[in-house]
């Protein structure tokens, strides 16, 4: 595979907005390109023209830049057979003749293009690539080769260094995050347990979207990027939606039974995580079995790691990313409207709240599931209208999650207070003593929570 030797090229494909293009005004189909050739070209990134493009294995025509074989499509696909063929197409007799140099789409490039160095390899400057026997022909002074094709990046190369700045940012406080959780014994509850996962899971994803660069698609490395990447935000999504439910069935014990629970709550926490598994498991068995399933339309394959270490196809980051995120979100708002509405009946009937401090937990939960969801939100909009604008928005609410996350309940007061104790109880000695010897328990993000019962 080859790579681009001009390195903030390559990188501009790798913008955040990606994970949302679900759409493009050029026709493309690819994630993250626009393309500017007809339906029988390809982009060549290296010599910056639109080339020809043959299948010459008989029966296989060019289909979203790869040859496929005719019987994959309706009758009607039959008329563009003369346009994508050729005459020197060659009848496949055995497996054994299918191979990737007959089957894959071809160029043919000058002879003031390449340089032939001896009998059995070739040279292309542009591309700095030597062929060598078997992956490629000479055809009356002319090189067929596989093609080399990209289409022109969709997104411009400063939101690829926002989300380079805000990632990286993100990872050094989720980080934060996670060292106090593991430090502060008392804000290892069952809210805090549920935040510190939703941590991890964009920690893995924001991990993954920063190392792209290193990995060349195409390549095995970049299709496991592709899919750990997308296993770590749709599990996000789905433990924001255990947020919301705990923050619904907390208020509910509060105002209907009139107590508050508290405490570690392990059997709960194992169910919430059995869930979140579970529902993340199902979600990309459905894109895997899309993935290798034979009979799965090509627009709706992910293609991961095929042209970016993500979905390479939009139909099925549509089907398989997209529309999980709507539903999950939509459940979501439901929750925290109920929520809200528990509050707004309960302040009207009592002088003071007996569950202040969930109300206050549902304030700070509310305004992490605004980020998460108007974000994921601004970029579905942003891939339907495909407006510029909100693709920055896009990019920054959503790159900026851990840094929201580490100032909204790591740098609470009371959690700085904790974890500048355990710094010190640790570096002076005693780091096997735990933070416990307060009677007040403390929520993830620091605040009292005072037992009640009535």
């Amino acid at each position: 595979m080859l790579r681009s030797r001009n390195f903030g090229n390559r990188f501009n494909t790798r913008s955040f907005a990606i994970l949302m293009d679900v759409g493009d005004r050029s026709g493309s189909e690819e994630v993250g390109a626009v393309t500017v050739c007809a339906d029988t070209q390809l982009w060549d990134p290296f010599f910056k023209i639109c080339r020809d493009v043959v299948c010459d294995a008989a029966g296989f025509i060019l289909r979203d830049g790869v040859c496929v074989q005719v019987e994959d499509f309706n009758v009607t696909d039959t008329d563009e057979d003369t346009t994508n063929s050729t005459d020197l197409e060659r009848p496949i007799s055995n497996a054994t003749q299918a191979t990737e140099f007959l089957l894959c789409p071809k160029y043919f490039l000058n002879g003031s293009d390449f340089e032939v160095r001896d009998n059995s390899t070739v040279y292309v400057p542009l591309y700095d690539r030597t062929y060598s026997a078997g992956q490629f022909e000479l055809r009356d002074g002319e090189l067929v080769i596989c093609a080399v094709s990209a289409d022109l990046s969709k997104f411009d190369q400063a939101l690829s260094y926002i989300s380079l700045l805000c990632l990286a940012a993100s990872v050094i406080c989720l980080t934060l995050h996670l060292l106090a959780f593991c430090l502060v014994s008392e804000i290892r509850n069952l809210s805090g347990k549920n935040l510190a996962a939703l941590s991890v899971c964009l920690l893995v994803g924001y991990i993954c979207f920063l190392v792209m660069p290193s990995q060349a698609p195409g390549e095995p490395g970049c299709a496991a990027l592709a899919v750990i990447m997308y296993a770590a935000f749709i599990a996000s999504f789905f433990w924001m939606n255990i947020m919301a439910f705990d923050v619904f069935t907390t208020l509910r014990k509060a105002t209907k039974e009139l107590r508050v629970a508290s405490g570690r709550h392990l059997g709960r926490f194992l169910l919430y995580t059995i869930y979140v598994t579970l529902m993340t498991s199902a979600v990309l068995a459905a894109a895997m079995i899309a993935e290798h399933g034979g009979s799965t339309p090509a627009a709706y394959r992910p293609g991961f790691g095929d042209r970016v270490c993500w979905f390479s196809r939009r139909r099925a980051l549509m089907a398989f990313f997209a529309v999980p995120l709507a539903a999950v979100m939509g459940i979501n708002v439901v929750l925290f409207v109920s929520s809200a509405l528990m509050i707004r009946e309960t302040t009207r009937s009592t002088q003071s709240m007996t569950c202040g401090p969930s109300k206050v937990n549902l304030r700070l939960y509310s305004r992490l599931a605004v980020i998460m969801g108007l974000s994921w939100v601004v970029g579905l909009v942003a891939g339907w209208l495909d407006f510029p604008p909100l693709w920055y928005a896009f990019v920054v609410l959503n790159t900026l999650q851990g840094v929201f996350i580490f100032v909204s309940f790591t740098l609470a007061e009371k959690v700085r207070h904790k974890v500048s104790r355990a710094a010190a109880s640790w570096t002076s000695g005693g780091g096997e003593r735990s933070l416990t010897e307060s009677n007040v328990n403390t929520d993830s993000s620091g605040l009292t929570v005072t037992k009640t019962r009535m």
